[in-house]
């Protein structure tokens, strides 16, 4: 399995020979329960339903980094966003003051 990864942490250790920190401090675990350790699988999209399969169903099989939401193309605003955006910062603008005013308000009990 390929350990090179741009997207995620990978919490398991590689144990390259050229990885400094990996020769610095190896695997504390037993040899045998660290053999059985997979990488942190990428997220994989199921082609029926769009949405990413659960991590039983990826965890030990091979992914690609495709389908990571960093790398996915965002969507380009809209004219009509564009023309917008005042009033969506502005209505961003309210709801965090009208928050911050009921969190402040004390409630009496009585």
């Amino acid at each position: 399995m390929s350990t090179t990864f741009s997207c995620f942490f990978q919490v398991k250790k590689c144990l390259d020979p050229a990885c400094g920190f990996c020769t610095m401090s190896g695997p504390r675990l037993p040899p045998d329960v660290f053999a059985e350790l997979c990488f942190l699988p990428d997220p994989v999209v199921n082609e029926e339903t769009g949405k990413f399969l659960a991590f039983d169903e990826v965890y030990g099989t091979e992914t690609s980094e495709k389908a990571c939401p960093s790398r996915t193309a965002k969507p380009q605003p809209s004219e009509r966003d564009k023309d917008n955006r005042g009033l969506i910062v502005a209505a961003k603008y309210l709801l965090k003051v009208s928050s911050a005013e009921i969190s402040s308000t004390k409630v009496e009990t009585r």
